[in-house]
């Protein structure tokens, strides 16, 4: 199959504009009931948390939203956590919830339309949707500005109308934009098996997703959308299988590329065959991936091999292997159909490259999507800020450097001083700063405060490049305290090591050994009686101190050492506590992160009416 070459590049341009229609289509529905609106919306909302304080966490914010009228009122939001034990997966999930919610609704449960949206685990390569969660990462977008939520309630709108009751599976961490084409285009999602939406991707991409193997046929190639059968899924296929499998298509400038999976539909058939093998199966004992270990087993062609493959697994009990083979069985011989979305684009925001590349530096998605580099933001004349006096907002974001104007880069929902540098690369979030800020490229700032202590000095407060920052209120046996997480924006967190080499662990562009040496930080405290698996995530690297601005400053204090501008951090000699970020989730206080947000959001709703 080749698609057309004709005025393919205006057919991407398109995607802009439909992108604009969904979203006033959104903006109209969102705070309303879904009993006065006219437009066809989901009976249930699913999002899936790992645990039970995640799911507390997300239900907090659900709430939240519905009280600031985000989204659309009278309609179920279901947060349902993965039971206790052993990580099951997106699929053992999915079994877990479909088990639920039959639980909740009964007969009823097959009339319904569903979006079930996986959300849980940690995000450790995107610590600021750590404890909040990655569902409710912030977009700069809309207003009220957007979450993946709202985006995700957004995105798959004009999907509703064409299909019918089942359950519509996505993950909580990726954007699919696209163009539908014609409304009157006579197109269906299947109403038997599965429905999955493919998009047109480079083969280097298909090596990290699930790949469709659909059948080579001549067909129109000048439309926008095809429905086509698929013979069997790859999952993360090598560049060779790809091609031996007949994967490889020849797209419009003569470049080979694949079909990757993104979301997927299944009816209320598959849904009770999930639930039959749930019940005869559980408790699930292994990660079993929806993606991999759902789709793989279907198309005539499906192979029971896959289920041998555990290359791309974090851990192999015992279990696995067997309980793939046992969902395969279950699976095979279900249909699967593909919508070829040939107009449409994938990104995924779940690394800090990422976010600060899509938020900052990617204009394709930028345009696209409709972002802004200023949401929900104001700045103020230092005076004013630090009195109860009447702030000024500033309204232009490009700030000058000498003779230059220098664009800022992506601040959202925050609130600062005027004359502050946020260069071109970096990302600014949920920030109260009531002093002026110069910070270098390549950072995230997020969640911080840093609150004037003195009326007659406005200082100036440094932060470096390729830094992120992002403070956390978390419990204590004192009362609320907080603790700023400071890795570099390119330290990878999630290498594991064992105790004889965690010297060796790269933090801030510096091997961890000389890190503690400059700060004077006993090895023992930040490892504490770890042997082995011993990561930036579960070292004790972050002080716990009293309040947002002196969390803040004791992190800044840190990076000046580190940086050769203090010769120590005697600060560092006070603190007590030490946490990991696997102790901040733990002991992290959603409520009174949520407070300092609402008070901030307050703050600049004020502003930007006044």
């Amino acid at each position: 199959m080749k698609i057309a070459e004709t005025r393919m590049e205006d057919k991407m341009e398109n995607i802009a504009t439909k992108t604009a229609q969904l979203i006033e289509k959104f903006n109209a529905i969102r705070g309303k009931s879904v009993k006065e609106i006219d437009i066809p919306f989901w009976d249930v909302v699913v999002i899936t948390a790992s645990d039970d304080a995640q799911r507390e966490a997300f239900q907090l914010q659900v709430f939240d939203k519905l009280q600031r009228k985000e989204i659309p009122s009278d309609v179920p939001y279901h947060v349902i956590a993965d039971p206790e034990g052993p990580k099951i997966g997106s699929g053992g999930s999915t079994f877990h919830v479909l088990e639920e919610l039959e639980n909740m609704y009964g007969d009823i449960l097959s009339t319904l339309k569903i979006i079930l949206i996986h959300a849980g685990g940690q995000s450790q390569r995107l610590p600021n949707a750590s404890v909040m969660g990655k569902i409710f990462t912030a977009l700069p977008l809309g207003d009220p500005m957007y979450q993946i939520i709202d985006l995700k309630l957004m995105l798959y709108l004009d999907l509703i109308p064409r299909m019918g009751p089942g359950v519509f599976l996505a993950a909580g961490d990726t954007i699919e934009l696209f163009d539908l084409g014609d409304d009157d285009d006579n197109w269906q999602f299947s109403n038997e098996g599965f429905t999955a939406l493919a998009h047109p991707s480079s083969l280097r991409i298909g090596t990290g997703h699930g790949v469709y193997v659909v059948e080579q046929k001549p067909r129109d190639s000048a439309k926008i959308l095809e429905t086509v059968e698929c013979l069997e899924v790859l999952q993360k296929p090598s560049i060779d299988t790809m091609h031996a499998r007949g994967a490889v298509m020849q797209g419009p400038d003569q470049q080979p590329f694949v079909y990757s999976d993104s979301a997927f539909f299944f009816t209320h058939d598959v849904v009770k065959t999930l639930i039959d093998f749930y019940r005869a199966n559980k408790p699930i004992q292994c990660e079993i991936e929806a993606y991999g270990d759902f789709l793989c087993a279907l198309g005539p062609r499906a192979t029971i091999d896959y289920t041998n493959c555990t290359a791309n697994a974090v851990t192999v009990p015992e279990s696995l292997v067997p309980t793939r083979q046992k969902v395969f069985h279950a699976l095979k011989g279900l249909p699967l159909t593909v919508i070829a979305m040939n107009v449409s684009r994938f990104y995924h925001i779940g690394t800090t490259k990422e976010y600060i590349n899509h938020f900052c530096s990617d204009q394709v998605f930028s345009k696209e999507l409709g972002l802004s580099n200023n949401v929900f933001s104001s700045a103020f004349n230092a005076s004013s800020t630090i009195s109860n006096g009447t702030p000024s907002t500033l309204t232009n974001y490009d700030v000058k450097e000498g003779s230059n104007k220098v664009k800022t880069g992506c601040v959202m929902h925050s609130s600062y001083v005027k004359g502050s540098f946020i260069p071109a690369l970096t990302v600014v979030e949920f920030c109260n700063f009531e002093t002026p800020v110069k910070i270098g490229e390549n950072s995230i700032i997020s969640n911080c405060e840093y609150l004037s202590m003195n009326t007659q000095t406005v200082e100036c407060l440094n932060i470096p490049g390729n830094v992120f920052l992002h403070t956390v209120p978390v419990s204590h046996k004192d009362g609320a305290s907080y603790v700023t997480v400071m890795f570099g924006t390119n330290d990878n967190v999630k290498k594991k090591v064992d105790r004889a080499k965690v010297g060796e662990l790269s933090l801030l562009v510096m091997n961890l050994e000389k890190y503690l040496k400059l700060l004077g930080i006993d090895l023992d405290v930040v490892v504490g009686d770890q042997q082995t698996e011993i990561s930036l995530w579960t070292l004790k690297l972050f002080p716990v101190v009293t309040t947002m601005t002196s969390s803040l400053a004791t992190s800044l204090s840190m990076l000046k050492v580190l940086n050769g501008e203090m010769s120590e951090c005697t600060i560092l000699k006070d603190v007590t506590v030490w946490l990991s970020m696997k102790d901040i989730l733990r002991t992290k206080d959603v409520n009174t992160m949520l407070k300092y947000r609402n008070k901030l959001y307050k703050k600049i709703k004020q502003s930007l009416t006044y």
